[in-house]
């Protein structure tokens, strides 16, 4: 009895010196608390005016603050009804979260920044696929009346845009009808009150959970011992036909829905495409890459979008123009995201796209 309350005093004392010490270390917090998805609310968003910390793993990398503006999204700027301006509403995921750069990096900034005359307002949080996009274009263009939208679409936004690969808590995702059709469903969110608890006031479970990311420990350890050359841009190199073949449906699906949902003709939407930025450093993995489940997916987004209509932007070229000039990588050490770089070449890009000047410009006058 002695020996179990000596370990367990120890114990509460080397839990209260962790709490204490990690007090003064920029442990990251999170998004914070994710206010309910429900019928009263059905848009996924954060608890708003606040400011959240991001740092990266045991030794806190890329430690820096990030605002949450007035409607609980990841923007340094407020959202305003009433301004007259021209809007250019952006929608993604974590490349529009963009929690691991500073506040004034992200692309959208550098658009707002070099274009005094319109907004750029950025709805976005990383697990968010095309089914959730096109939620975000709808409650865009309901609110705030955007005149443009710009779709930054990555790697694994196909598959688990389908609830059968994944049904993310507060999120829309397609589901098969017996009819074969797609229609979106949401899943409802209600944030646990003790897992709040703990990380509203623990900088110990704050640590745990954000840095070390303790209750994904064995998917961590799973793609540790996963060969890396069986991935490209973050999803498997290949999948089944019968999945492939699904995400080709969302694709297709999201290109019909997205002018209902976003209230935009084809002429006003944007849809740009993540590069394959390893084999633009490795010329030998070009050619893996290029036949890559990544590489199918964006070539027939982009190709379906082309036809529809819309405008496309592939950011694998103007990435591998400039690495080829400069040897400057676009993302971190740690982490794949774009780094202040990245979004800086994709600013530039979007920019000189003919859209972006000949039809957004023109309404800009």
């Amino acid at each position: 009895m002695k020996n179990f309350l000596l370990l367990f005093l120890t114990c509460i004392f080397l839990i209260g010196t962790l709490e204490i010490t990690l007090r003064f270390l920029p442990v990251a917090t999170g998004i914070r608390t994710i206010v309910p998805v429900n019928d009263h609310n059905p848009i996924f968003h954060v608890e708003p005016n606040r400011d959240a910390f991001y740092s990266s793993g045991w030794n806190f990398l890329m430690a820096h603050k990030k605002h949450i503006n007035n409607i609980g999204f990841m923007n340094k700027f407020d959202y305003n009804t009433t301004d007259p301006r021209t809007l250019v509403a952006v929608v993604g995921d974590s490349y529009v979260e963009a929690f691991q750069v500073n506040d004034d990096e992200p692309f959208y900034q550098d658009l707002t920044r070099d274009n005094p005359n319109l907004r750029v307002y950025s709805f976005g949080f990383s697990g968010a696929g095309l089914s959730q996009y096109l939620i975000w274009a709808q409650y865009a263009h309901e609110k705030y009346h955007n005149n443009f939208l710009i779709v930054s679409v990555v790697s694994n936004d196909f598959d688990q845009s389908l609830k059968k690969y994944k049904f993310y808590p507060g999120f829309y995702h397609y589901d098969e009808q017996e009819n074969g059709s797609l229609v979106l469903v949401r899943r409802d969110f209600e944030p646990n009150p003790y897992i709040k608890f703990f990380l509203d006031h623990s900088y110990l479970a704050k640590y745990l959970v954000y840095n070390l990311r303790a209750h994904k420990i064995f998917e961590l350890i799973q793609q540790r011992f996963t060969p890396k050359n069986q991935y490209v841009n973050n999803v498997p190199l290949q999948v089944d036909t019968a999945h492939e073949q699904d995400s080709y449906r969302v694709v297709d699906a999201f290109l019909r829905d997205l002018p209902q949902y976003s209230g935009l003709s084809p002429q006003n939407i944007l849809i740009m495409t993540d590069g394959l930025r390893a084999s633009i450093y490795n010329p030998d993995e070009q050619s893996i890459a290029q036949n890559s489940f990544a590489a199918k997916m964006y070539n027939y987004l982009l190709a379906q979008a082309h036809l529809l209509g819309y405008n496309t932007l592939d950011l694998h070229q103007p990435f591998s123009e400039h690495y080829k000039h400069y040897q400057e990588r676009f993302e971190f050490p740690t982490d794949g995201h774009w780094n202040a770089l990245g979004h800086q070449v994709v600013a530039e890009t979007i920019e000189k796209t003919s859209w972006w000047q000949q039809t957004v410009n023109s309404q800009n006058r």
